[in-house]
């Protein structure tokens, strides 16, 4: 058995909206090696999909990179690449059922902001959980599902097992019980497809309230030079592109696929499209537990142990999970806080809060004043 091998001449990551792709490289000389390059080679680990060749794709990287530590996978994979391995889907499977099972996976979705990077810490230090932050391998599910035509529904549960064994083939050490992987947000569109795959997994949902999250993302999408508005339209082309879910039955909270919105309205549309998934998905039976910011932050050995319960964890090790509350988790990214000491204290002026409010008043159950965030695990 063979892989293809490629030398990386460019790297040219598209928008850091759109999940990893093979388009992310230039690549040349390409050379068939032994299949042992990728299922024997600790550097190397699974980047994306490649839908339209039905092939797998892996990156190497230099030996001391520990994607572990890391706050985005997909990121650091692409900055740190140094050369491509890519085998067809059905190689891919065949390989993976040679790679230890993960029988104890922790499956965590997001809305953004939502205190999922700290938690992917936590679970590290905890000493025993390998947890993955953002691999977009798993977020690119939603693609397979919704848009690719290569990829067909009944193929995305095996698909699934051999990513998450890939993933994960060279962190099965001693202690180690479980292990995890945060999905960027259009995961929550495939939750059941992993739910299949792995029935003993456990989901955890992390959201932070609509205010919170608007005004926290306000703030990166301003300094990357966002436009202050946008024609519905154009925003529903660019983040469908992006989430692979349909976004279109939102135009009718603001009167129109004509309208212009502005960046709290575009914020408020996509932390409301995560937030009907997720709600979808709790309905269709599948189960998870709801974390709220507020929760994970302001009572961490509290929320933390809750967490551990349900995942099957032992509590005497929360204490070690908790020291990963002592730094920002996102360090050194565009997403890490403005004073690294405190919580971002960006507030919404009265306009802006008025123009999330509005849009929340008019949708069936966020309007209703008791609305909750379901969950199968109250904490």
């Amino acid at each position: 058995m063979q892989v293809s091998k490629f030398q990386i001449e460019r790297k040219h990551r598209r928008d850091v909206g759109f999940v990893a792709s093979l388009q992310d490289f230039t690549v040349s000389g390409e050379a068939q090696v032994p299949a042992s390059a990728i299922v024997d080679n600790r550097a190397v680990s699974l980047y994306c999909f490649d839908e339209k060749s039905r092939q797998a794709v892996f990156v190497e990287l230099p030996p001391h990179v520990d994607l572990t530590l890391e706050p985005f996978v997909y990121q650091t994979q692409h900055d740190e690449a140094i050369q491509i391995y890519t085998c067809s889907f059905d190689l891919f499977n065949q390989l993976a059922k040679q790679l230890p099972t993960v029988s104890q996976p922790i499956f965590v979705h997001i809305t953004g902001r939502s205190g999922s990077t700290l938690l992917n810490h936590a679970l590290n230090a905890s000493g025993l959980v390998k947890s993955l932050s953002e691999p977009d391998i798993v977020s690119q599910f939603a693609s397979l599902r919704h848009q690719a035509t290569s990829v067909k529904e009944h193929e995305l549960q095996e698909l699934a097992d051999s990513t998450i064994r890939f993933l994960f083939q060279h962190h099965h050490p001693a202690g180690i019980q479980a292990h995890a992987v945060k999905f960027r947000n259009q995961g929550t569109l495939v939750m059941d497809i992993f739910q299949a795959a792995f029935p003993h997994g456990k989901n955890l949902f992390l959201y932070r309230d609509v205010e919170g999250f608007v005004s926290s993302f306000q703030r990166i999408l301003r300094e990357v030079g966002l436009p202050e508005h946008k024609a519905f339209v154009e925003w529903k082309a660019e983040f469908q592109a992006y989430l692979a879910g349909d976004l279109s039955h939102f135009s009718r909270y603001v009167g129109g696929e004509r309208v212009d919105l502005s960046i709290a309205q575009q914020l408020t549309f996509w932390w409301l499209a995560v937030i009907e998934w997720y709600i979808a998905q709790y309905e269709n039976d599948v189960p998870a537990m709801a974390i709220s910011y507020a929760d994970l932050v302001g009572t961490p050995e509290k929320t933390l142990s809750a967490i551990f319960r349900y995942c099957d964890l032992p509590t005497n090790h929360v204490a070690q999970g908790l020291e990963a509350y002592e730094r920002d988790s996102q360090a050194g990214t565009r997403m890490a806080r403005e004073n690294p000491l405190e919580v971002n204290a960006q507030r919404l002026t009265p306009d802006e809060l008025q123009a999330v409010q509005q849009i929340l008043k008019q949708h069936p159950m966020l309007k209703r004043p008791d609305f909750a965030v379901p969950t199968s695990y109250p904490i």
